[in-house]
Order: C-alpha cells, then sequence, then structure tokens
C-alpha cells in the first residue's frame, strides 16, 4: 500500500486549482500569485503557473537553486528503489516530464544515473536481480563491469571494488 502524505496531495491540489483560475474572472486579467521558494519544485510550480497566465513573482531567502536542488536535482530518478511498480511509473513520468521541460528550455541538464554495489555477494546478486526486474519495467538500467567504472566517474578510486556495479 502506498502512503499519501496529506502536504503533498495538498500543494498538487493547489497547484491545479491555481493553474485552473490563473485567467478566470470577469475582466480576464491574469492572476498574480507568489511562489515562496526558487528550488526545482518551486520553479517548476512557478513555470506552469505562469504558462497557465499567472504573473507570477518567486521569492527566495537565497539564490535559485542554491540549496538541496544544486546537490541534488530534487534527486530525480526513478531506480531500482521505487516499489512497488506503480510508484517506478509515476517517477518514469516524472523524469519524462522533467526530460521535456529540459528541451521546452533549452536548458543544459546533465543526465547522470548512480552507481550501486555491495560488499555482500547475497546483496549484490538480490542488485542484479533487482536490476532486471526494473529493466523489464521499461527502466535504462544495466549491469556495468569494473573496467567501465573509470571512464563513467574517473574522479572516483574503484580499486579493490569486487562485484557489479549498476547504472542508469
Amino acid at each position: 500500500m502506498t502512503k499519501i502524505v496529506r502536504r503533498e496531495v495538498l500543494a498538487m491540489a493547489a497547484v491545479g486549482t491555481l493553474a485552473s483560475a490563473c485567467t478566470s474572472g470577469g475582466d480576464n486579467r491574469p492572476r498574480r500569485v507568489a511562489v515562496i521558494g526558487a528550488g526545482i519544485v518551486g520553479a517548476s510550480i512557478a513555470y506552469n503557473l505562469a504558462k497557465a497566465g499567472a504573473e507570477v513573482t518567486i521569492f527566495d531567502r537565497h539564490d535559485v537553486a542554491t540549496r538541496a536542488s544544486r546537490g541534488t536535482f530534487a534527486w530525480l530518478n526513478a531506480t531500482w528503489a521505487k516499489q512497488p511498480r506503480a510508484y517506478h511509473r509515476l517517477n518514469q513520468l516524472g523524469m519524462a516530464g522533467w526530460q521535456e521541460l529540459e528541451s521546452a528550455l533549452d536548458i543544459p541538464v546533465k543526465w547522470g544515473g548512480s552507481l550501486e554495489w555491495f560488499a555482500s555477494e547475497e546483496r549484490q546478486e538480490l542488485l542484479a536481480s533487482q536490476i532486471a526486474e526494473q529493466v523489464a519495467w521499461g527502466a535504462p538500467a544495466r549491469m556495468v563491469e569494473g573496467s567501465e567504472l573509470s571512464e563513467l566517474e574517473p574522479q572516483v578510486n574503484f580499486r579493490g571494488t569486487a562485484g557489479r556495479l549498476f547504472t542508469q
């Protein structure tokens, strides 16, 4: 069973309501909306409200994307840890949306991935089966042999790393 967080549902409902009301009213003047936070989520909300016709002002105590968004890009992913399948699919759709936004805004996003490995052979075998499941679900994941690691991450010392790894 997937847990739904009340705050997230309220935020999604608010965005939908604001977007539909951006140009409502008898005078057809655009609505003025303030968005608090200029991270990836706040910027996305502001972008979509502006596309819907709102006059948007973003407030952030720091610069755009200077905190969590700079470090993690909101940790956008649809990796092997996303369970159950419906949740994984939701994340895949979210990734597709971000890629459309990248294209629409012509912004330089470097889509990377992650490398995962475990010291335990048992855990490494479980990882391999989880990756196979994700591939079956349409994820662009694959197992990587040690010789490719330095190409993917030239600044990491992989000496002593045993087993296979995965990237997405």
